[in-house]
């Protein structure tokens, strides 16, 4: 995933290229969902005026023969009730405005039905295309080759490091248990190990100074225990 520094360098970024990628990258950094939730979305999963994201859908490619499914979610706590920030919200319905005008050129009406992102033909985009965009769109940036799905770790990594509650982070990705949010995905930064080194330096600095006058224990650790 993205550390603080070139998460910003990304969202800064993507200020500059077109609505529906800017919707994309965001809504999955602020709420970690997974590639194939986020090429699922139909309209009638998002709320704009409740800010509510409910994932009902995955969208994935099998192979050749099989081609493109839509299923429900990998497990039961995948499916879920996101609620997204303010800052994009306002991106999506900036978005949508722009779909219903882009598509109506086409004679193609925006309904609940609607998948949210689509290709020029108004068509869901590939599951993979997500991917293969960001790929081309960081390396033309100069940011860290990261893919689709190192968002999601990057979203888990930036609430983490804000301490936000690991139970709270499990049930935004959809984590069956916090222990898989713990197992998969918050790596300690080398930004949080020096400010733990930092926090234990202070404590152990000021117990240290507090007892400067205390006797030597006439016991051993042993003993007294």
């Amino acid at each position: 995933g993205l550390n603080s520094e070139d998460s910003m360098q990304l969202l800064s970024a993507l200020s500059k290229t077109d609505l529906m990628h800017q919707s994309i990258i965001s809504l999955t950094l602020s709420i970690g969902c997974r590639l194939g939730e986020v090429t699922g979305l139909r309209w009638r999963d998002i709320d704009l005026e409740k800010r509510i994201v409910s994932i009902r859908t995955t969208r994935q490619y099998i192979d050749k023969e099989s081609g493109i499914i839509e299923g429900k979610p990998k497990t039961e706590k995948s499916e879920r009730d996101c609620e997204i920030p303010a800052s994009v919200a306002k991106m999506l319905s900036a978005y949508k405005s722009e779909l219903t005008e882009t598509l109506s050129f086409l004679g193609i009406p925006v309904t609940n039905d609607t998948h949210v992102f689509v290709n020029f033909e108004g068509k869901a985009l590939h599951p993979s295309s997500p991917n293969s965009w960001l790929k081309v769109f960081l390396k033309r940036h100069k940011l860290p080759t990261l893919t689709f799905h190192g968002l999601r770790h990057t979203c888990a990594t930036l609430l983490v490091a804000e301490g936000m509650d690991v139970a709270a982070i499990a049930d935004i990705l959809g984590h069956s248990t916090p222990a898989t949010t713990l197992n998969y995905y918050l790596h300690p930064t080398t930004e949080a190990k020096k400010r733990a080194v930092s926090i234990m330096d202070t404590l152990i600095s000021s117990a240290v100074n507090a007892e400067k006058n205390v006797s030597v224990p006439s016991s051993s650790p042993a003993e007294e225990e």
